[in-house]
């Protein structure tokens, strides 16, 4: 099992769970810094990380804004001894594969830089062996961290994560009254139990326009070889490497290489497009992963969202 390879670190579908997180502060704006690293960006983690601390026990969690709710992985839960019990819910990563999942509740710790957090509820999986000699600890989903009245600002560039209100943020970047609304989406599944929220662009290669989810949990940017966009570049594909969702088997792709995207009006270059096998209502037509997404500032609120990327 190869993780250099594009991993879909995302939980992008579940059913019949209730999993409430308690506002880190509603007080004032303030900021979770982040950070990349080296050594997990080469084994195919080059998303922002945070390090979770509970009670004596501390890992490292992606920032995955593919995730509609924060996990745990399986050996930390056990590590910290939380109690875990079994559910009949379930679970289905970016590429399809479902699983059934088990649930911890009332759990305080601190992130980063001692802010601390309290989960009500999370969901505890059994993520690859890999999660665990790295001390990865699980997905944290940031737009389920946000306190009441504002929106996750969360700077790729930095990285650094920032609650503060949707307004004042657009106008920090520049983006007021310049955006495109119309091109963002917040998606909610409303046959789930719980609050949840992901986020989907509009975007358009060659004139070929598809939804895509905006997933920081990704390694690369993967569109569905069932698209349009897919059936665009199909001829130019090459076999490429492959990817794997949580809990899912590796899967075969083809790679196309010199790809502009356009994204809310900005041109972005990437080195090469996955096409593969994709499995989102939240962006039916793919992901936008981390080598479109490291130049950007995202924006994610209850209603709205907004992305400004840095382009050449």
């Amino acid at each position: 099992m190869n993780f250099r390879l594009p991993i879909l670190a995302s939980l992008i579908f579940f059913a019949g769970l209730h999993t409430p997180i308690s506002p880190i502060s509603a007080d004032s704006d303030f900021s979770l810094p982040l950070y990349y690293g080296s050594d997990l960006a080469e084994q195919g983690f080059p998303s922002p990380l945070v390090h979770l601390k509970i009670g004596d026990h501390e890992a490292i969690f992606i920032v995955d804004t593919g995730a509609a709710v924060s996990t745990f992985a399986a050996w930390f839960a056990q590590d910290v001894g939380i109690e875990v019990r079994d559910s009949s819910a379930t679970v289905r990563g970016s590429t399809g594969d479902e699983m059934k999942i088990r649930t911890v509740s009332n759990i305080s710790g601190m992130l980063g830089n001692q802010v601390p957090v309290r989960f009500n509820e999370a969901i505890v999986i059994d993520f690859p062996p890999i999660f665990k000699t790295s001390r990865l600890g699980g997905l944290l989903s940031p737009q389920m961290l946000t306190p009441a009245g504002r929106a996750a600002v969360l700077d790729l560039r930095a990285p650094t994560l920032l609650f503060k209100p949707f307004e004042s943020a657009e106008a920090e970047v520049g983006l007021k009254d310049r955006g495109r609304p119309e091109e963002l989406h917040v998606c909610v599944n409303h046959k789930s139990d719980f609050p949840n929220r992901l986020y989907a662009a509009e975007i358009s290669v060659s004139g070929v326009k598809g939804t895509v989810l905006l997933d920081t949990g990704a390694t690369r940017t993967l569109v569905s070889d069932k698209s349009r966009i897919g059936e665009l570049l199909r001829g130019r594909g090459l076999k490429g490497q492959q990817s794997q969702g949580v809990g899912g088997a590796p899967r075969d792709n083809r790679s196309v290489s010199g790809v502009k995207v356009d994204l809310a009006g900005q041109n972005l270059a990437l080195a090469s497009m996955t096409i593969g096998p994709v499995s989102s209502e939240c962006g039916p037509d793919g992901l936008l992963g981390m080598d479109a997404l490291r130049s950007c500032v995202l924006i994610l609120g209850v209603s709205r969202a907004a992305i400004k990327c840095a382009v050449e």
